[in-house]
């Protein structure tokens, strides 16, 4: 699956709800637990969510786990969509959950997406390969390219600071032109203030750094260096 197609499933989130009908979101805010304006409001949402379902099958609140109707709602997975850590397959299940809990309907779905869920950068790059998705970003840096011509589909892009503070992480979805001028599309989700997730096409010329490998001058003066796959696993549903 390419970061693109990955994407799309966050884009158009389909949703099944529990008066059995199938429905549609788009899944596209920036959210982190530390820095997120809606941080706040999405842990009580996931507050309310735990408790609902408490309520809903007479269960001791904050269990690991509640089922209703034969499908099974750990907390630790419904956490992640409301952290900036859920995958497409977390973010379904608390649209399930909520909807039997009388949280959503149909016709709400996308307010509760817009106010309370999303992800975060490493949160989506973390998913996409189906590693942790609060792997740091500093975790992802090992081999660092040092040729443009051996970037690839599904490589990673990590912006660092002149601190070499790791700041972002993306994806890349495609690549081509010379070494010259290289265009990249890029998957990601970018911060509050710049859209959330998102596919991005830029247009750079490829420096070197000092152990030889390739930079390229990303916002903020920061340099976007590129590293091979984090993993050759599947995105986490």
């Amino acid at each position: 699956m390419t970061p693109s197609d990955y994407m799309n499933k966050y884009l158009r989130c389909v949703l099944w709800l529990g008066d059995d009908s199938v429905t549609e979101a788009r899944i596209d805010q920036y959210l982190n637990r530390q820095s997120s304006s809606r941080a706040d409001a999405a842990w009580k949402a996931y507050e309310r969510l735990v408790q609902g379902l408490a309520k809903k099958t007479g269960t001791r609140a904050w269990a690991s786990q509640y089922e209703i109707d034969g499908w099974v709602f750990p907390i630790a997975r419904l956490r992640k969509a409301f952290v900036g850590k859920g995958s497409p397959g977390a973010i379904q299940d608390v649209f399930l959950a909520a909807s039997y809990c009388g949280q959503v309907t149909a016709a709400t779905v996308q307010d509760y997406a817009d106010k309370y869920l999303g992800t975060d950068c490493n949160g989506f790059v973390g998913n996409y390969f189906g590693i942790d998705p609060n792997t740091e970003i500093a975790g992802y840096d090992g081999r660092r390219r040092s040729d443009p011509k051996d970037i690839r589909s599904r490589d990673v892009v990590l912006f660092v600071d002149a601190a070499n503070h790791h700041k972002h992480i993306a994806l890349v979805d495609s690549v081509r032109g010379a070494a010259s001028a290289v265009q990249l599309t890029l998957v990601h989700s970018r911060g509050e203030n710049a859209g959330g997730v998102q596919s991005e096409s830029i247009t750079k010329t490829f420096k070197k750094d000092r152990e030889g490998h390739i930079y390229f001058e990303g916002p903020l003066g920061r340099h976007g260096y590129i590293v091979p796959p984090a993993s050759e696993g599947g995105p986490a549903e």
